[in-house]
């Protein structure tokens, strides 16, 4: 994914001119379950499960509960219209975040499936009020604790400036079982849904901020991610290129 908007699309010339690139991830569960696992992610309790449809059946294929959901998108004339009008909302009629969410803007292209699993990781992590445990000494414990109270312009800094993430990326992205061409310019992009203090939130770096999708319970995750990933759908009908990962228990 580009880290900034095309500059056609309204992009600041600070947004355009970003130093570094990363290979592009591949949505594949397999692949993002070793990633997160090799940084200190307990996979033997949550693993990523790809959702293989927005109807029912499917949603009952996940195990249960669904903690957070990653959602892969294109971008496109339509989602980039979509995402003016929203922040034109949000600035005239304001929103409630959590001061317990962990957020950071994204900065380096193509590093969105990175930052996507940190978003779903760091907020239900026991270091944000989540449940499941980190690994102390592995690389998602010492970050999120000592980023958690930056803001996310330091954040965004600190991954940028973070060489181990930048090697267990590359390794992810060269990994033989990943599809993606190393050249490609990737106009796809990740993004995490989770629930904090009764919220669903929309975490994107490229975005101003998160963004409250409304009420969410721990038992409605999925559902709720799901109410709004229809309308990504919806907004670009007849394409297919979505991919949606439920960080879920581990199958028995």
């Amino acid at each position: 994914s580009p880290a900034p908007a095309p500059a056609s699309a309204g992009a600041s010339s600070e947004e355009v001119v970003k130093s570094k690139r990363w290979l592009p991830l591949e949505s594949n569960p397999d692949l993002m379950n070793k990633y997160a696992e090799s940084l200190g992610f307990p996979t033997a309790m949550y693993q990523f499960h790809e959702i293989f449809s927005t109807e029912d059946w499917a949603l009952e294929m996940i195990p249960a509960p669904v903690i957070a959901v990653v959602f892969l998108y294109p971008i496109k004339d339509s989602t980039e219209a979509h995402r003016a009008a929203e922040k034109e909302r949000i600035a005239k009629d304001g929103q409630e975040v959590s001061d317990k969410l962990y957020y950071t803007k994204q900065t380096i292209g193509n590093a969105c499936g990175t930052i996507g699993l940190l978003h779903a990781i760091a907020n239900v992590s026991d270091l944000t009020g989540g449940d499941v445990p980190l690994a102390p000494g592995k690389w998602w414990h010492s970050f999120v604790s000592k980023t958690k109270d930056m803001s996310a312009d330091d954040k965004a800094a600190a991954l940028e400036a973070d060489e181990e993430l930048e090697e267990e990326h590359k390794k992810t992205a060269t990994d033989e079982s990943a599809a993606v061409l190393e050249t490609e310019d990737v106009y796809t992009h990740f993004i995490a849904f989770v629930q904090k203090d009764g919220c669903l939130y929309e975490l994107d770096g490229r975005k101003d901020s998160p963004i409250n999708h409304g009420a969410s319970s721990k038992d409605s995750v999925l559902k709720d991610s799901m109410k709004v990933m229809r309308e990504f759908m919806a907004r670009d009908e007849g394409e297919i290129r979505f991919t949606m990962l439920a960080l879920a228990p581990a199958a028995e």
